[in-house]
């Protein structure tokens, strides 16, 4: 009995550091978007949206995908040796390649804070570069600890960053109401972060810098630069037009839109977090052959992404305007429309993001990689007609569009395990849900009174959502039971869940 009672603290432990970083990332997203669009107005904020989605894109072919190689290819039992050797190879080619990204932009960053910016002022541009190096080795890091396993030493390595660097870059914004200054303190923070955690993994992780494998790099290159195309479409695709909004409209529109896209991604902002986690655990099931266990864990986490994700949708579709009242200012009132339209996204992209994954397992990764250039093209094509001629409403028809075609191919692509995890009655369930929340709207009129108002209204028609999720039959004791089992032994350790089956 006391073995049993370790077992499940270890497996408790376990599973309450792999999650504990989600919330405080989410956190620190809305906490930005809370305090920015308050401190720089939406021009301000449009700014900042830009830095970050430039830093992103750099840092995707900076990194070449080389963290998802090693989820890949360096889990499981590894001589410290073959550790070494491959977080190694990948660190120096990160930092190369990184470097020469960060030369590109120092050459021609009067260019580049034209045609992003659409500013003279080379300062954000340059920055950018000098961030970039310091954000790829960090973020190599992280995906080395996720790779094998390390949970919590992965959680705490995350919240070493965010949570001083949040606290810091909010503090600043607030207080100087610059975005420059809110970018050199995030470079700031990247460095020390970088510095401190290549010392932790040196004094603490016995990491030791060998010489690159060339038949590593082939491998991690193989599979990371098959998905680098995908990634880079991906980032084009949710994030990168902004770029066509600022060229089209202006500053401050990019930030109405960029507050309206924030916020509409809590309808699958789970969603990112479950897959880092996901794809290693359902590689092994899957190269194991062991299809039952495979089809119940996806199931149910499936289930519960899809629940969550519709009923953020209700609350953006149904209350948008109350939304904004909460997070935002006056200034932003006007994207109310076009995050209704952004709402209704997150069950695509919810169900989208989480095959692609399955693609992944399969080794499928230049499937991936296609779906995501098409849908960065379609969101393209679709904003460059539609923005001159309806303003915001047309990025967001763009976003919507391309989620639901792109949804449509993922689930074909991967019908069979569609057909055996999917229930059609999950969508009947979660509709009457949905529709009490209108019913909530539609009873308990309002003409967009203040902030606690809105608060009231929102968290009534939350619960609204889960008690019609209830009274459906969506959700039960057996279902929790069924999620707990498949999202807890998927963010365990391989130990942590050999315990917990020990101890079922």
């Amino acid at each position: 009995m006391a073995q049993r009672r370790g077992a499940t603290r270890k497996f408790v432990r376990d599973v309450f550091f792999s999650n504990l970083p989600i919330p405080f990332l989410k956190l620190r997203t809305y906490l930005y978007l809370v305090v920015f669009a308050r401190a720089l107005g939406p021009a301000g904020y449009g700014a900042w949206s830009l830095f970050m989605v430039t830093l992103g894109i750099a840092t995707t072919l900076g990194t070449m995908n080389f963290g998802s190689s090693m989820m890949r290819f360096l889990s499981g039992n590894r001589t410290l040796k073959e550790t070494n050797q491959g977080l190694s190879t990948v660190l120096l080619s990160v930092a190369v390649c990184s470097s020469v990204i960060g030369v590109i932009l120092c050459t021609f960053s009067g260019n580049f804070a034209s045609a992003i910016f659409r500013q003279s002022d080379k300062t954000l541009v340059l920055l950018v570069a000098v961030v970039l190096s310091f954000d790829c080795v960090y973020e190599e890091m992280r995906g080395y600890l996720r790779a094998r396993r390390l949970n919590r030493t992965w959680a705490f390595f995350s919240l070493s960053r965010i949570v001083p660097e949040a606290l810091l870059t909010v503090a600043i914004g607030w207080w100087l109401r610059s975005v420059t200054a809110i970018v050199w303190t995030y470079l700031i923070c990247g460095v020390l972060a970088a510095a401190i955690g290549m010392l932790y993994l040196i004094n603490l992780r016995n990491f030791r810098f060998t010489k690159p494998s060339r038949p590593v790099l082939r491998r991690y290159a193989w599979f990371g630069l098959a998905l680098l195309p995908g990634g880079l479409a991906y980032s084009l695709s949710v994030s990168a037009d902004r770029y066509i909004v600022g060229y089209f409209l202006d500053l401050k529109q990019v930030g109405i839109y960029s507050v309206c896209f924030t916020i509409s991604a809590l309808g699958f902002f789970l969603v990112g977090p479950i897959n880092d986690v996901l794809l290693p655990e359902m590689s092994t099931l899957y190269d194991a052959g062991d299809w039952d266990d495979f089809h119940r864990r996806f199931s149910g986490i499936q289930r519960f992404v899809f629940g969550f994700s519709v009923g953020a949708t209700a609350l953006l579709v149904v209350f948008p305007q109350h939304v904004l009242r909460i997070l935002t200012t006056r200034d932003f009132y006007s994207g109310s429309y076009t995050l209704a339209i952004l709402g209704l996204q997150g069950v695509f992209m919810s169900l989208l993001m989480l095959y692609i994954v399955m693609l992944q397992v399969r080794l499928r990764v230049w499937s991936t990689s296609l779906i995501w250039v098409g849908i960065g093209g379609v969101v393209v094509l679709i904003e460059i007609i539609l923005l001159p001629r309806i303003g915001l409403l047309g990025a967001g028809l763009a976003q919507l569009v391309s989620s639901i075609a792109g949804a449509a191919l993922v689930i074909g692509l991967n019908w069979q395990l569609f057909r055996r995890t999917f229930l059609l009655s999950w969508v009947f369930q979660t509709g009457m849900a949905f529709a009490a929340v209108y019913a909530t709207a539609f009873f308990w009129p309002s003409n967009f009174a203040g902030f606690f108002p809105s608060v009231a209204r929102l968290a009534v028609a939350t619960a609204t959502f889960v008690l019609g999720l209830a009274v459906t039959g969506y959700l039960g004791l057996s279902d929790v039971k069924l999620l707990k089992e498949s999202l807890f032994l998927t963010n365990c350790k391989p130990e942590a869940a050999a315990s917990y089956k020990a101890f079922r």
